[in-house]
Formats: structure tokens, C-alpha cells, sequence
């Protein structure tokens, strides 16, 4: 939630696929910022809760899958294993394209996903002190740097700049 917090940009946010919204909360009540907070999850919505009522920010959420959200331009857009919900890499390109088509002029989008390159390297280093492989959940498709690179250069992907902050699957 910090090296998220350090990217945003603007006054309108959109949180999408915000779970329980709890990095929508952290967001909001240290910048002060207007975040719409989207889920397709009515289960994980009902335990959102708002802003702190002396917090400078505010929430609103809203049930929506991602494709259908179209509300208004934002200055910054990010999610958090969100993308690797979605079982195919076509519907995650088109997924990504669509939330980078919600930003404003000059806005950015915020990609906190697990990557599948990065699961193979720090199983790698679990083998190496004989830890146990971990197995990504069956209902996942991590995402594959070699996909994003390929999008890029096709020109089906706006460039983007990937920042390791966690570990590397993160």
C-alpha cells in the first residue's frame, strides 16, 4: 500500500477490483483523494468500510465488472491481482487497455500484479534451502513478462515501466 500510496497522482482515483477496500481506506485518508472503489465481488464489497469521518478523502464503492466501468477519466488508476483473475491473456491485454483507456490526459495506471516469471525464479530460491515449490491458485493466469514485452512491441500495449517492489512474483 506504500509504494502505491508513493504513485498517485491527481484527485480522482480508481480503485478497481478493491476487495474489501482496504488499500482504498489507506489511500484516501493520507491524500485526500476522491477514489471510486470497484469490485464485481458483492461478498467483498459488504466488507468495505469508508473513510475515517475526519479523513480528508472519501470512497465511494461500487459493484461493476471491470469492463463494463466507464463512470469518468482518472488520474490515476491501479489494481492489485486483479488482472491475473482473468483466465486468458486476451481478456487481460483488453482488460488493461480498457482501464488505460479510463485515464485522464497525463494519468497513470498502477499494475500490482503477480507475474509467473517471477513465481519461477523465487521457486527457484525456495529449492536452493528446501522449501516447498509454491503453487499458484488454480483460479489465476500470473502474468508473463514475454506477453507484456510482445504487446509492447506490436504496439497492443502502451509502453510501461515495471518497478520490482516486493517479491519478485509480486
Amino acid at each position: 500500500m506504500r509504494t502505491i500510496l508513493k504513485h498517485i497522482r491527481g484527485q480522482r482515483v480508481l480503485d478497481m477490483g478493491c476487495g474489501d477496500g482496504e488499500t482504498a481506506r489507506y489511500i484516501a485518508e493520507r491524500l485526500g483523494v476522491t477514489i471510486d472503489a470497484v469490485d464485481f465481488s458483492a461478498k467483498m464489497l459488504s466488507l468495505a468500510k469508508p473513510a475515517l469521518p475526519n479523513s480528508p478523502g472519501s470512497i465511494q464503492y461500487h459493484r461493476s465488472d471491470l469492463i463494463l466501468w466507464t463512470k469518468m477519466r482518472y488520474d490515476t488508476i491501479y489494481t492489485e491481482r486483479t488482472i491475473i483473475n482473468l483466465q486468458a491473456w486476451d481478456e487481460q491485454l483488453y482488460s488493461i487497455n480498457h482501464l488505460i483507456e479510463l485515464l485522464a490526459p497525463g494519468g497513470r495506471y498502477l499494475m500490482c500484479e503477480s507475474s509467473e516469471d517471477g513465481l519461477i525464479y523465487i521457486n527457484r530460491m525456495r529449492s536452493l534451502v528446501g522449501l516447498p515449490e509454491i503453487v499458484a491458485p488454480a483460479h489465476t493466469r500470473y502474468l508473463r513478462n514475454v506477453e507484456i514485452a510482445e504487446a509492447i512491441r506490436l504496439g497492443q500495449l502502451q509502453a510501461c515501466r515495471v518497478v520490482d517492489f516486493s517479491w519478485p512474483y509480486y
